[in-house]
C-alpha cells in the first residue's frame, strides 16, 4: 500500500502483520498502480517523479524470518514461502 503522504507499507495479509514500511517520497503521491510486469508498484508524486517499488523475492523470506517487529515471524515467513513459492525457507520446510 502507498499512502498519499508518501509512505509505502507492506503487510502479510492473512495475519495483518506489518512486514515493511518506508517513506518513499517527501512529495504527495498523486497516483499509484500495480506494475503487472514485475508485481511491484509504480507511483507518481506531485513533483512529477515516477517511482517504482519492487520486492526482492530472494531476500523477502529471510528478512521476515529475522524481523523482530513481526510477531511469530517464522510462521509468517513459512506462509509467504509456501503460498508464493519463495526461496529462503528451506530449513523450515525440512522441520
Amino acid at each position: 500500500m502507498i499512502t498519499k503522504a508518501g509512505y509505502f507499507y507492506m503487510y502479510e495479509a492473512s495475519r495483518a502483520a506489518l512486514v515493511y514500511r518506508q517513506k518513499i517520497t517527501e512529495e504527495l503521491v498523486v497516483c499509484s498502480v500495480r506494475n503487472q510486469t514485475t508485481d511491484g508498484m509504480i507511483c507518481i508524486n506531485k513533483a512529477g517523479q515516477v517511482l517504482a517499488i519492487n520486492v526482492d523475492e530472494n531476500n523477502l523470506v529471510p528478512y521476515v524470518m529475522n524481523a523482530t517487529h513481526i510477531p511469530d515471524s517464522r510462521n509468517v515467513a513459512f506462509k509467504l514461502a509456501a503460498r508464493f513459492g519463495l526461496k529462503g525457507a528451506d530449513e523450515i520446510f525440512m522441520q
